[in-house]
C-alpha cells in the first residue's frame, strides 16, 4: 500500500553545542523536532546528522522534504573568536587608517581604561592607492595601476586569503574598483576579492569599509561550509534547494549566502528573535526580553519594536545592515553616543562590555 505523500518544511539550527531540527507538515501544520550534538570541527555533519534522526524518527523520505532553511552562528562566531580569514585591504591613499579610527561611538565613550578592539585586518596589511572619486561619482584623481599591482605583489607575499576592497565613494562610481578586482584577478587568480560597491553601496567610509572587510574575513570560511552542506543535502536526495537565516530575520538563498556571508552575522539568534516575537504577539504581550544563550555566547533583545538602526555592533566590529527591518542591535555589544555624559561608564574590572 502507497504511503501518502506529505510534504515538510525543515529547519536546521546548528549551535555551538547543540543542533536541533524542526520539520512542519505543510498541509495539517504539525510540528515534529530532533535534536544531536553539534560537530565543531564541521557543523554540517551534525546539520546532517539532526536530519538523518528526524528523517528515520518519524518515517521520511528525503523526497518529502518540499523546503530547507538553515539558522547557523558559524559567521559569528568566526569573529568572535578572531578566527576569521588573513584578509587585505585596499583603500585610497591616505585612508588606510580607516578601521583604526572608526567612530567616537563605542561601548562606554567615558571609560579611561577602555581597550579598543583589534581591527580584523592589521595597519601593515590595509593600503592605500592612488586613486579619488568626488561625492557625486566624478573622478578627480585617476586609479594609478602600477599601485595597485605594487599593493597585489605585497599582498601575495604575505600570503593573504582575501582582499577587500573599499574606496571613496564608490557607491557612486563602482568602476575603479571593479579595476582593481580585474587587476588583482590578473596577479593573483586564485584569491577572492569582494567589492565594497557590491556588498554595501552606501555612503559612510567607515560602515561601508567594516563591512567589507567583515565579508572579507568570513568568505574563505563560510562559503565552503555553506557549499559543502548543499552536497550533503542534494547527495542524501534533499533537493528543495538551501535557504539560510539572514540578520534581518529574513532568509536568503545559499548562492547568496556563499558570497556575501556577512549577512549571516546574527543568522543563530535571528530566528529566535522573530520566534519571540510571534509568540508574544499572541500571548498578548507587547514588551517583552528574549534570551539566546547557547555554548558560545548569548544575546539579549527586549524592549518595545523600534525603528533599526542601519548599523549592528557584533563584538564592536561593525556591519551595514542591507535590511532596515530588524533589531536595532545584535545584542552583543552596547553603545555609548556620547549624548548623556556620565553614562554608561565603567571602572576597570567592573560592568565592562567585553
Amino acid at each position: 500500500m502507497n504511503r501518502e505523500k506529505r510534504r515538510f518544511r525543515i529547519g536546521v539550527d546548528t549551535g555551538g553545542t547543540f543542533t536541533d531540527v524542526v520539520l512542519v507538515d505543510e498541509t495539517s501544520g504539525e510540528i515534529l523536532v530532533a535534536k544531536v550534538a553539534t560537530v565543531p570541527a564541521d557543523p554540517s555533519v551534525g546539520c546532517m546528522n539532526g536530519i538523518e534522526k528526524a528523517l528515520a524518527a518519524y518515517d521520511l523520505d528525503p523526497g518529502d522534504i518540499a523546503f530547507t532553511v538553515h539558522g547557523t552562528t558559524i559567521a559569528t562566531n568566526t569573529i568572535i573568536e578572531g578566527k576569521g580569514a588573513k584578509a587585505g585591504l585596499i583603500t585610497c591613499e591616505g585612508f588606510r587608517d580607516v578601521l583604526e579610527i572608526a567612530y567616537q561611538t563605542r561601548p562606554s565613550l567615558y571609560d579611561i581604561f577602555y581597550d579598543k578592539p583589534t581591527p580584523l585586518i592589521p595597519r601593515y596589511l590595509s593600503r592605500g592607492v592612488t586613486q579619488r572619486t568626488g561625492p557625486d561619482g566624478e573622478t578627480v584623481v585617476p586609479l594609478d595601476e602600477d599601485s595597485v599591482r605594487s599593493v597585489a605583489d605585497l599582498f601575495l607575499k604575505e600570503q593573504v586569503e582575501a582582499v577587500a576592497v573599499a574606496l571613496l565613494h564608490a557607491y557612486k562610481n563602482p568602476e575603479p574598483e571593479r579595476r582593481i578586482a580585474e587587476i588583482l584577478a590578473e596577479i593573483c587568480p586564485e584569491l577572492p576579492v569582494v567589492l565594497s560597491s557590491d556588498i554595501s553601496p552606501e555612503y559612510r567610509e567607515y560602515p561601508r569599509t567594516s563591512t567589507t572587510v567583515v565579508n572579507t574575513g568570513l568568505l574563505p570560511r563560510v562559503g565552503p561550509y555553506i557549499a559543502n552542506l548543499e552536497e550533503k543535502l542534494e547527495a542524501r536526495g534533499i533537493r528543495s534547494g538551501l535557504h539560510l537565516m539572514s540578520s534581518s530575520g529574513g532568509i536568503i538563498a545559499a548562492n547568496i549566502a556563499k558570497r556575501q556571508p556577512v549577512q549571516m552575522v546574527e543568522s543563530g539568534p535571528a530566528a529566535g528573535v522573530i520566534g519571540a516575537a510571534f509568540v508574544a504577539a499572541r500571548s498578548g504581550y507587547e514588551n517583552l526580553l528574549a534570551l539566546d544563550i547557547g555554548g558560545k555566547n548569548g544575546k539579549a533583545c527586549g524592549g518595545q519594536r523600534r525603528p533599526a538602526e542601519n548599523c549592528r555592533t557584533v563584538r564592536s566590529r561593525r556591519e551595514r545592515s542591507r535590511e532596515r527591518d530588524g533589531p536595532e542591535r545584535s545584542g552583543l555589544s552596547g553603545t555609548d553616543t556620547g549624548d548623556q555624559p556620565g553614562g554608561n561608564r565603567s571602572r576597570r574590572g567592573i560592568d565592562r562590555t567585553p
